[in-house]
């Protein structure tokens, strides 16, 4: 009888460090664990060792089920049964995973939990590291990972086996759990410091705005828990001021940068001529800048286009390794310098700036700054394109809001039962087809917030599917532990921007770690279990 109850868990901690690890780095290692539990929870229940019922009395859970329900019911006003089926099939582990989960882990003991987090802490940093090394071709074997070489002006391209977007979820989670345990040793303190600023670091390097918010955020949590712990009110009030002082100080610095990005630089005029004897072409109120140099002054193609060809293989007119237009990213790259756009500018050149320019980089400071500096200046660029007029495709922040815009519209047409689970993908390109608002085809995407998705899908039932879940899964985060009240923050922010049920990542994330965390206080560390009013 042991050596059975032995077999069991054992496969049971293969099946869920498959799914943690695979989060980070494999969908096929995700679906092999989930259908592993699904497999071994049958098996189980027909020789009577769990009870399948465990479920039903985890409210966190039990929405999940409940959302996968109705999305059933919703077929049947849904003509597009093909779209439907597959949106149900990607949406598989969200049922099975609240379904089964919970019949194990309210048996489950704490030093296995341990090894399932440090099974995810090490997927997240493998993936980071291995695709560093591949962006910058120093793995070997590379091929047997990846088909194509990858460039490092592409960011997703740093997040090679998931999203580069999940990553800065997966990141900010696993730096949360870090500070959640409660070390004494040494080397398990310099390991937890080591680990926190190599992912900060990748955080930075991927861009991820939505990480490091959430990354402090997750900060902010822990500060207020262990003075609520450990200190009197006096030294509570002055650690809110110090944040606070700390918050305006963040929002001053960004005020600034925004204010210097602005700035025109001075003496800034038409010249009429190339050394050459080629005449430029300048529109001096188009307000485009870089570095505070205007774009569209003292442009001269006649000279560009041969100068440029000499100088690359990639020809003037084609596309850069981004997938941006080269003459494009040429001309800014050259405004970013503050010269003039003529053959003198483009034979002035270094070879690693031509080579810059090819892989789609349009500032010759972006090789200077780090990640979140980049992030913030682009952010400004494509405000500032949109000031001008300019359409926002490829623009991933102000395209957010014609998605918003785009969902909220058709949630006003289909209100009451929604479009059905087969029509949604339908409807939202119909809602393109009659405005599109200047988005081309391939960036007339979904909705990118879950809350929206799931109210024009299911209508009403949508919208109070929605405040129940809400009201459900932050009732259940305040009387667990800690880092359980962190993934609820993170999980909910995550719907804000993205369609976070959408993918296998998402779902499977979200599915694994709300039966993990937001079930009985009993697999909670009790330094970190707060009782929240």
């Amino acid at each position: 009888m042991k050596t059975r109850l032995s077999i069991q868990h054992q496969l049971l901690m293969v099946w869920m460090i498959s799914i943690v690890i695979g989060l980070s780095l494999s969908p096929v290692l995700m679906s092999i664990g989930t259908m592993g539990i699904t497999l071994q929870w049958l098996v189980d229940i027909a020789r009577k060792k769990i009870k399948p019922w465990v479920f039903i009395t985890f409210p966190s859970t039990r929405n999940w089920v409940i959302l996968y329900l109705l999305l059933i019911i919703a077929m049947l006003w849904s003509s597009n049964w093909s779209f439907g089926a597959n949106d149900l099939r990607i949406k598989l582990p969200l049922l099975l995973l609240s379904i089964t989960l919970p019949s194990y882990l309210i048996d489950f003991k704490k030093e296995k939990r341990r090894i399932i987090e440090w099974a995810f802490i090490f997927g997240i940093v493998l993936s980071a590291v291995v695709s560093i090394l591949l962006v910058h071709n120093a793995m070997p074997m590379a091929h047997w990972v990846v088909s194509k070489k990858l460039s490092p002006s592409q960011i997703r391209e740093y997040s090679v086996f998931t999203s580069h977007v999940r990553m800065g979820l997966f990141s900010a989670l696993g730096i949360a759990l870090l500070w959640s345990y409660p070390f004494h040793q040494l080397w398990k303190t310099i390991t937890r410091f080591g680990i926190s600023l190599f992912l900060i670091y990748y955080l930075v390097l991927i861009e991820s705005a939505t990480g490091l918010f959430l990354v402090a955020v997750a900060a902010i949590f822990f500060i207020v828990r262990y003075l609520k712990l450990r200190f009197s009110y006096r030294y509570k009030l002055w650690t809110l001021v110090t944040l606070s002082v700390l918050l305006i100080i963040g929002l001053f610095y960004i005020v600034r940068v925004f204010q210097a990005y602005n700035a025109l630089q001075p003496n800034q005029k038409p010249l009429s001529q190339t050394r050459n004897g080629n005449t430029y072409e300048s529109q001096p109120d188009h307000g485009q800048i870089e570095n505070g140099y205007l774009v569209h002054l003292n442009i001269c193609e006649k000279e560009l286009i041969p100068a440029w060809n000499n100088r690359s293989s990639l020809a003037y007119h084609h596309k850069d390794l981004s997938g941006g237009d080269i003459h494009q990213t040429l001309i800014r790259y050259l405004s970013s310098m503050g010269l003039p756009k003529d053959q003198q500018a483009v034979e002035s050149l270094t070879d690693q700036q031509v080579k810059e320019i090819e892989m789609g980089i349009p500032n010759y400071r972006y090789a200077e700054m780090n990640g979140l500096e980049r992030r913030l200046d682009k952010m400004f660029f494509e405000y500032q394109m949109i000031q001008l007029g300019d359409a926002p495709n490829g623009y991933s922040l102000f395209q957010r809001f014609i998605y918003w815009q785009n969902a909220l519209d058709l949630i006003q047409d289909h209100w009451l039962l929604g479009t059905g689970t087969g029509d949604l993908n339908d409807a939202i390109q119909s809602g393109y087809a009659k405005d599109s608002k200047g988005l081309l085809p391939q960036y007339q995407l979904r909705t990118h917030n879950q809350y929206l998705t799931i109210i024009l899908t299911l209508g009403v039932l949508g919208l109070v599917f929605c405040v129940v879940f809400l009201y459900n899964i932050i009732k259940a985060a305040k009387r667990c532990s800690l880092i359980a009240s962190i993934f609820v923050m993170i999980i909910l922010f995550s719907m804000v921007t993205e369609d976070t049920l959408e993918t296998q990542a998402g779902i499977t994330f979200i599915a694994f770690f709300t039966a993990w965390w937001l079930g009985s206080p009993l697999w909670s560390s009790e330094k970190w279990r707060p009782r929240m009013a």
